[in-house]
């Protein structure tokens, strides 16, 4: 059981036990007056569980049993989000989900002591609300509601930055979690040191203002390290950012409907009779390809392509039509949110398939056939793998399938999942 409290005493001094790894859940607490706060026991809590909003959360705790307790009463079902969560934390939570995306981050934070107001070499100052735009489209993560987010920042807490001739060029800024971030220099200033003077700017603020700076740098970014150990940050571990999936929410069947009728008004309906079979069985699957580890099957002769001409186009409707005991010309998948796949022996077509996109980095897998001599050459599994590969190193991020139920064992070996019967 969690207990909602309105007295956020119990949660500050209990998180302040571990302060450096839990400034961004104070930071929430602190600059978030809608958040939700949960704890396990008002007189001794073992943990904290914080709701930044409705998808986003923040936890902490040493104690597994306030782990079973969240994931039992609280991520039941759903879609959710968690952020800075400590490393060994993040991984008990995941394990228990299917993942949808992760990004792991290390986390720094820079003694008082170590604080060299000589490493500035430059005027700075905060950023002006009008630049917020600005902010805004050299944001890597920028999506619909960043920008209300960057004023928010710009508005509530410090920031730093550097002008030249009235025009912002380097900036940093604090986040709603009190972490520094969305550090950005554009391209012409670069290489002249303004990354450092923002940096140790802001960093004067936030200790003046009695805090401890900290930021949160994704691993797999080659220059932030560097430049926060050379502004005097320190290694405090790590802090994981992912979203899980809980249960089996509906919103997944509706994805997958969804896919199957934008994918049915994008061929003519004298195909459907060839496509859905009378009296068949299906089943919908989906599969988050962040997930996806299969490397493709090489396989001496065997290539794997993407339709790219017509001579390959007539070549995937020439086998299409012949598993499919039907016609399909070329005409009949003008679609241009088809992609079309050939698998191919010794340069023979012998296995075909199709996605189609019905959102913008959602997809389908439709028309997979194989030709009836190959059909027990585990081509369907083949030909699915490179499929997926392909979708994912383009920017697919989740992917649905119906199939007859004779084949769902195929691609749940592959690590889809079941949404509903069709």
């Amino acid at each position: 059981m969690l207990i909602k409290i309105e007295s956020l005493n119990i949660a500050i001094e209990f998180l302040k036990q571990k302060f450096l790894v839990n400034e961004n859940i104070l930071g929430i607490i602190e600059n978030m007056p809608n958040a939700e706060v949960f704890v396990d026991d008002l007189e001794h809590p073992t943990g904290v569980l914080a709701c930044k909003d409705d998808y986003m959360h923040l936890v902490y705790t040493e104690n597994d049993g306030f782990i079973d307790n969240i994931c039992a009463n609280f991520f039941k079902e759903g879609f959710f989000g968690f952020s800075g969560v400590e490393g060994e934390l993040a991984e008990k939570i995941r394990q228990r989900y299917l993942l949808g995306w992760e990004s792991r981050c290390t986390l720094y934070y820079m003694p008082k002591e170590n604080l060299d107001l000589s490493l500035k070499k430059n005027p700075t100052e905060r950023i002006r609300l009008e630049d917020a735009e600005t902010v805004d489209k050299f944001y890597p993560f920028r999506g619909p509601e960043t920008l209300e987010v960057i004023k928010r920042d710009i508005t509530q807490r410090p920031s730093s930055a550097i002008y030249i001739n009235g025009e912002i060029v380097c900036w940093v800024l604090i986040h709603d979690d009190n972490s520094m971030g969305i550090m950005y220099t554009k391209e012409e200033h670069r290489r002249k040191g303004y990354a450092v003077d923002v940096t140790i700017d802001l960093a004067q603020q936030i200790i003046e203002a009695g805090k401890i700076p900290f930021i949160q740098i994704i691993q797999g970014n080659s220059m932030s390290p560097g430049l926060a150990k050379k502004c005097g940050f320190v290694e405090a571990g790590k802090a994981e950012w992912f979203g899980i999936i809980a249960g089996n929410p509906k919103e997944l069947a509706e994805a997958n409907d969804s896919s199957r009728q934008q994918f049915l008004e994008a061929i003519p309906s004298t195909l459907h009779p060839l496509i859905v079979k009378e009296n068949a069985k299906y089943i919908g699957l989906y599969y988050y390809l962040y997930n996806f580890k299969y490397q493709p099957t090489d396989i001496e002769g065997l290539s794997f392509i993407k339709v790219e001409n017509e001579r390959q186009k007539e070549a995937w409707c020439q086998l299409v039509s012949q598993s499919l005991k039907g016609t399909i010309d070329k005409t009949a998948v003008e679609d241009p949110n088809f992609n079309f796949f050939l698998l191919q022996k010794d340069n023979s077509p012998i296995a075909a398939a199709a996605t189609h996109r019905f959102e913008e980095e959602d997809r389908g897998i439709y028309l997979m056939s194989v030709l009836p001599e190959f059909e027990k050459a585990d081509l369907f599994k083949i030909l699915a793998i490179e499929i997926l590969n392909y979708e994912k190193n383009n920017g697919s991020y989740f992917m649905v399938i119906q199939i007859e139920e004779k084949y769902k064992d195929i691609f749940e070996e592959l690590g889809f999942k079941k949404s509903h019967s069709i």
